[in-house]
Parts: structure tokens; C-alpha cells; sequence
């Protein structure tokens, strides 16, 4: 969706085609791409991303608890936090998930 790595993924493609002809049509394995993230990772910085209401961002209905608000932080904090996750734009999506956060609890603090 961000457009992160997608040359990179086509020339590694391109370049296991052209391995695999002068292969005699045996794939290589050393030239796969190595992709240390999920889908899971993906949607939810897609999510964060793209929604710009903070319930939205957080997958939460506008009636929510604080609680609810907590636990929704701590799934995609797992997720998501930049030292765990490899997937390409972690750190701004981690970030808007902090503002997120944080926004909804100063509603429950008023």
C-alpha cells in the first residue's frame, strides 16, 4: 500500500527468473526475498494509517471502555513496537498508535 520495497521485490523476482532459466527451470532458494513481518502487521499499519479516527485506528467502537481502549493498545503495541516488528513503516504506525492512545484516554480523564 506505502510502496516500501517494491522495487526491491522485483528485481529479487526478476533476478530468480533469470536464475531459474540458466538453472534448467530449478528455482534457486538463496535469492527469495526474506520477509520477517505478517499480514496481520500489515493491516493494522494500514489501519493506523488511514483512518483518521483514533476509535477507528484502534479497531474500537465509540462507546468503548478505557479498558477496551487499553487492551486494543497492548495487541497492536506487540505488534507493531519497532524493536519486534521488522514490517516497513512499524515506526510511524507505532507512533500514530501512541497518539491514539493517548487522545482516547484523556477523553475518560475529563
Amino acid at each position: 500500500a506505502t510502496g516500501a520495497g517494491v522495487q526491491e521485490l522485483f528485481d529479487s523476482l526478476f533476478s530468480s527468473l533469470i536464475d531459474t532459466n540458466e538453472n534448467g527451470g530449478i528455482p534457486p532458494t538463496n535469492n527469495l526475498p526474506n520477509i520477517n513481518f505478517t499480514i496481520e502487521q500489515v493491516e493494522a499499519i494500514n489501519r493506523l494509517r488511514n483512518n483518521k479516527d483514533n476509535f477507528e485506528r484502534l479497531g474500537l467502537r465509540h462507546n468503548c471502555s478505557k479498558e477496551d481502549v487499553l487492551a486494543a493498545y497492548k495487541r497492536l503495541a506487540k505488534l507493531l513496537h519497532p524493536d519486534k516488528s521488522d514490517a516497513p513503516g512499524s515506526e510511524d504506525a507505532f507512533k500514530l498508535l501512541l497518539n491514539a492512545k493517548t487522545e482516547l484516554l484523556n477523553r475518560f480523564d475529563k
